[in-house]
């Protein structure tokens, strides 16, 4: 997928994109399913072995096990107009700035004109199959938005999606969901929004959120498998969008959702609105209902009203929460009791991360200590011992001009859980989970790390 982005604005719109920037930025977190708020940078894997690195330069597909790059470049000064690859058909989009598309198939040697022409292209999709490919763009004489599915094998429309100028779409390529956020051109504020199937081009849901005050501006997020899409209005509301079940809901609770961690089974979420020192909440990620608060758990810990680093665990009944130095609790949140309470020296940790048994904890560290980036905590043997993770000196290395902008302190898990990674600014390091071995490391060269 490869985002871009042309904007006709004045000084001062300028200066108010540049401020609500700002504000989405405080929407980041390091939690397991954080939101990536720029579409520039991110990781997908196509399958248990293979990722996708999507840029703003163009994208690299990686099987990272072995160490092997499958389609892209690696120098960044020569942008790839890698727009999207598919692992099922093994067939590549690029993109020409954004104004015209390619296709080469599997076993053609040249790349082939895709699409309709006279759009400009600001994201680019496989479907799973391979088949088809979601577009959005916009249309160069008009400057509306419309979404295009397009079939692969003759460039065909398979179904087509427009509005009007103040129309915008947003893919969830994960979930294969589109959203789409209606206005008229006079309005000031989004009036209704929608839930699109990507294959069918059916509307799921439609909900009028005039109330929410939904500017074009507005701030997001959402989690790293697209199944949640969280959106702030200059009210007390956010949207809370479950694309995995087609729900949308509206919280009233105050702006500024952060802090976002989705339990693995998508069945609970926990977040905050408003200020840093307001408690974080557990909801029900479909219905958006308020489970649980953290200030209702025991008076006697106040640490846990604004816990530096939680995540749920996988069917979301119980919360991992650090406050003070080197300690970790494990809460039941039903019943708001302590079930358990892991104390590790005076480690710091910036977010926390469980394996889909629940059996380690993996913890990223504050940049005071050093390169002890990752540590290890063992749960099921309540081992007291924290095991330090490095890139070893074996590792694969390869050298890349970099453009891990947004990427981190991001750490994420593939499909099948056989393997993580970890980003930072000056790396992207894929480990076995099994044995925490470092399987690849991308890097930045070290004069280019140093500046950034």
């Amino acid at each position: 997928m490869l985002v871009l982005i042309r904007h006709r604005l004045t000084l001062f719109s300028m200066l108010l994109l540049l401020a609500r920037v700002a504000l989405a930025q405080e929407l980041a977190s390091t939690q397991e399913n954080a939101p990536n708020l720029s579409p520039y940078q991110s990781i997908e894997f196509l399958s248990d072995d293979v990722a996708q690195i999507h840029r703003d330069s163009g994208n690299s597909v990686w099987d990272f096990k072995r160490s092997l790059l499958i389609a892209g470049g690696l120098d960044g000064s020569r942008p790839t107009e890698i727009a999207d690859y598919s692992l099922a058909t093994n067939a590549i989009l690029y993109s020409k700035n954004g104004s015209e598309l390619f296709l080469k198939r599997k076993g053609e040697q040249t790349r082939k004109a895709f699409g309709p022409s006279g759009l400009f292209y600001f994201d680019v999709d496989f479907s799973k199959s391979g088949d088809a490919v979601l577009a959005i763009c916009e249309d160069q004489k008009t400057n509306t938005p419309a979404a295009y599915y397009l079939s692969t094998k003759n460039g065909s429309i398979l179904w087509k999606e427009t509005g009007n100028a103040a129309t915008r779409y947003v893919s969830l390529r994960k979930t294969r969901r589109l959203i789409r956020f209606n206005k008229s051109l006079l309005d000031e504020f989004y009036e209704t929004v929608s839930l699109i199937d990507t294959e069918s081009g059916e509307i799921q849901i439609t909900l009028d959120i005039s109330k929410a005050k939904l500017s074009p501006n507005f701030q997001f997020a959402r989690d790293d498998l697209d199944r949640i899409y969280l959106c702030a209005g200059q009210t007390d509301s956010t949207l809370l969008i479950s694309a995995h079940a087609d729900t949308i809901v509206t919280l009233n609770d105050g702006k500024n959702p952060s802090l976002i961690s989705l339990s693995q089974d998508a069945s609970r979420i926990i977040m905050k609105n408003g200020s840093s020192l307001a408690a974080p909440k557990i909801r029900d990620a479909k219905t958006g209902k308020v489970i649980a608060s953290l200030e209702e758990f025991l008076p006697d810990h106040p640490t846990l009203l604004n816990p530096r680093a939680f995540t749920l665990s996988p069917d979301g009944k119980s919360v991992y929460t650090h406050g003070e130095r080197g300690v970790i609790r494990k809460w039941n949140i039903d019943d708001l009791s302590l079930k358990n309470e892991y104390k590790y020296g005076d480690l710091q940790f910036t977010s926390l991360t469980l394996s889909p048994d629940e059996a380690t904890l993996y913890g990223t560290l504050t940049p005071a200590f050093g390169d002890r980036t990752i540590v290890a905590l063992d749960l099921a043997a309540n081992a007291r011992e924290p095991k330090f993770i490095r890139t070893e000196p074996e590792a694969k290395t390869i050298s890349i001009d970099w453009f891990n902008g947004t990427l981190v302190n991001k750490f994420g898990f593939s499909p099948n859980r056989s393997a993580y990674f970890f980003a930072d600014p000056g790396s992207i390091q894929f480990y076995n989970a099994n044995n925490n071995q470092p399987l690849l490391q991308l890097s930045a060269p070290k004069s280019l790390a140093q500046s950034r």
